[in-house]
Order: C-alpha cells, then sequence, then structure tokens
C-alpha cells in the first residue's frame, strides 16, 4: 500500500491512500498489543513516544523509540570498554568478531573499518554501506572499530565493535576534538531476528544463536557486555524455549495474507 502511495501523483489519490494506510497501521498497532498483552497504561506510553518500562534505562540509545513502537523478538546490547583499552586491541577484537562471523555460517560478513568509514560494496541494506544514515553506530564525529554482520536471510544486520565521541568544538558544530586519551568506549545496537522465522523455524534459531555466539565472543573479553534478548536464549540456552517463542508469529502471518500487511 506505501509504494502506491509513493507513485500516486493526484491530490484526492494522496489523501485516499494516506487514511488507508493510517487505518491499516492502526489495526496492525492493536493486534500487536493486543498479541504482547499490554495494559492500556502501557499503550499510553508507547503511543506517546516513551519508552516501555520492560526495555531496560541502559538500552535507551536513539534508536530505542524505534523499538518500542515496532516490537519484535530482538536483542539489544551494549558494550562498554575502559578509556585505557588501546585502538589496536578493539581492532583486533573486531577482526576476531568478523572471522568467526564466517565460521558459524552467517550469510554476509562486512568488512572491518573504522568507526567514521563506510564499506562501498556493502549490502543496500547494511548502515554501513557508504554515504548511508547510521542507525546511532559510527560515522562520522566518531573513532574506533566495527564490523557489521547478517545473520541470514530475514535477519536484521547486527553491528560488533567499540567506539568513542569526537567532543564538539562549542560555537563550531563541523569541527570536532579528538578524543580524551581516557576517554569511554561503547556500542549500543540491536538486531531483530524474529522474521528470519519467515525462512523456517529452524532458520530463526540459528540466525539468533549466531548473533549470540558473537556475543559471547566479545563477553569473554575485557569489555563489558550488557544484553536484553527478548527471546531470552542469552540465559537459557534453550533451543526449544527460543523457538516456542514464534508461535506468535502465526497472528503476523495470518495478517499478511489478510492483505494488511505492507
Amino acid at each position: 500500500m506505501r509504494p502506491k502511495l509513493r507513485a500516486a501523483t493526484g491530490t484526492g489519490e494522496k489523501a485516499a491512500l494516506q487514511n488507508a494506510v493510517t487505518a491499516t497501521d492502526q489495526q496492525i498497532d492493536a493486534l500487536v498489543y493486543e498479541l504482547y498483552g499490554l495494559t492500556p497504561e502501557e499503550i499510553a506510553l508507547v503511543e506517546g513516544g516513551e519508552l516501555i518500562e520492560r526495555i531496560p534505562p541502559y538500552l535507551s540509545h536513539p534508536c530505542a523509540h524505534a523499538r518500542a513502537k515496532n516490537m519484535g523478538l530482538t536483542i539489544n546490547y551494549t558494550f562498554t570498554g575502559r578509556g585505557t583499552l588501546k585502538d589496536e586491541t578493539v581492532r583486533r577484537l573486531v577482526q576476531r568478531t568478523a572471522r568467526l562471523a564466517q565460521e558459524i555460517g552467517c550469510a554476509h560478513v562486512g568488512k572491518v573499518l573504522m568507526s567514521s568509514d563506510g564499506d562501498r560494496d556493502a549490502p543496500e541494506f547494511f548502515q554501513t554501506r557508504w554515504g548511508e544514515h547510521r542507525r546511532g553506530v559510527g560515522g562520522r564525529g566518531t573513532t574506533g572499530w566495527l564490523v557489521e554482520v547478517w545473520p541470514g536471510k530475514g535477519c536484521a544486520t547486527a553491528v560488533f565493535g567499540l567506539m568513542r565521541h569526537r567532543p564538539r568544538i562549542p560555537g563550531e558544530w563541523h569541527r570536532t576534538r579528538r578524543p580524551r586519551r581516557n576517554s569511554r568506549w561503547e556500542l549500543h545496537d540491536f538486531c531483530k531476528t524474529m522474521y528470519a522465522a519467515e525462512h523456517g523455524l529452524d532458520h530463526f534459531v540459528r540466525c539468533h544463536e549466531r548473533v549470540i555466539l558473537l556475543l559471547d565472543l566479545w563477553r569473554r573479553s575485557s569489555v563489558h557486555v550488557r544484553v536484553h534478548d527478548e527471546g531470552g536464549f542469552w540465559k537459557t540456552r534453550s533451543r526449544t524455549a527460543l523457538a516456542a517463542q514464534i508461535g506468535d508469529l502465526e497472528l503476523f502471518r495470518k495478517v499478511a495474507a489478510g492483505g494488511i500487511w505492507e
């Protein structure tokens, strides 16, 4: 429906399609609220642009509002490192992440990049693609190392690495200073895995587990790792319990079959 809206030329046609899109979005929101059993108070928080309480405060980076609005089975994670951590140590850890991602069968592993650089050869849906808007991870004004990984079809990409933000020079928005020597390394990102189930339940479990295995690598390093896995696999390591989480996706498939889904 949205492609038709983008292609529409007449004012009346656009208005009619926009009304239809709005109504459809409201129907989808209602189904999602029912699926997750949200109370009227929680729905008010979501629609008011506030974070729902079940999202930990340490994950409240710029994309948290999008996660709250577009609920789905997601792995949220935060890396923090001491300011004394050497740049070369970070680079080697990111390189190990890239090698492990290839070994465990990720569909695509991007180049190991400096956080301010982009990859001209990255797939179109990668956020590290040259000139693309970053999802709050890397980009101009940062220093560090990153690698973007695609666990498999239907799954979102995930970025691993550490970076430091360059403080801006007051009054000169276009200029930045070098990061302080002991400024903290950090990264906040998330990976939505639930739609990998559209390619089979086994495929979903493998994609979700691949992200967790990469997070395990970081947990074994000197970096502090915090993970909020909505599938519970980070704590339980139960493939059966993880697969059971996808039973509710049948509702989404029925909605899609009815022509409501975009």
